[in-house]
């Protein structure tokens, strides 16, 4: 599918559109911390994983590869 077709740009605006940025309980022991990442679910906001964030950047780093 190419990368300028209307569904990888509406899949990755939803990817986008799901990122978490707040903050969590794991501020206690990582205070300058950052909150950005993806979970496994719209009910998990405060503490993003890291095998969903991994897919999300690469599917984001492909896009960003074809358009510069």
């Amino acid at each position: 599918m190419p990368f300028k077709d209307k569904t990888v740009k509406a899949a990755n605006q939803y990817l986008l559109s799901r990122q978490h940025y707040m903050y969590g309980d794991w501020l206690i022991h990582n205070p300058d911390a950052i909150p950005q990442g993806w979970g496994f679910s719209d009910l998990n906001t405060m503490n993003p994983d890291v095998d969903d964030t991994t897919a999300s950047l690469r599917a984001l780093a492909k896009q960003t590869k074809k358009t510069g």
